[in-house]
């Protein structure tokens, strides 16, 4: 039996099967591959967050124009009813004063 495919054996080091260069190559790709998947990810995020910030302008907006509405409706309501009241009462005869 070979001992350097022995398993439990020790075998023979016939150095690097891979120079130093080509290792720093093959780790500088793996990065930069890691990278542009971060990148991929960073900038699927941002544009979900462009999208939910504009939701949420657009709900604000919403929002601040439902309590204008709002806010206006008690008053002309008001409004309403003493218009109604005064033609109502306006228009009785003078002698059920």
């Amino acid at each position: 039996m070979d001992p350097s495919t022995a398993i439990g054996e020790s075998g023979t080091c016939e150095g690097q099967l891979v120079g130093v260069p080509q290792l720093t190559a093959i780790s500088t790709r793996q990065s930069v591959e890691r990278l542009n998947q971060m990148i991929d990810v960073l900038t699927s995020i941002d544009l979900k967050l462009d999208v939910n910030n504009e939701q949420l302008g657009r709900l604000i907006e919403e929002t601040v124009r439902t309590r204008s509405t709002t806010s206006l409706q008690p008053a002309q309501v008001s409004e309403f009813l003493r218009d109604t009241i005064t033609r109502r009462f306006d228009a009785l005869p003078r002698e059920s004063w």
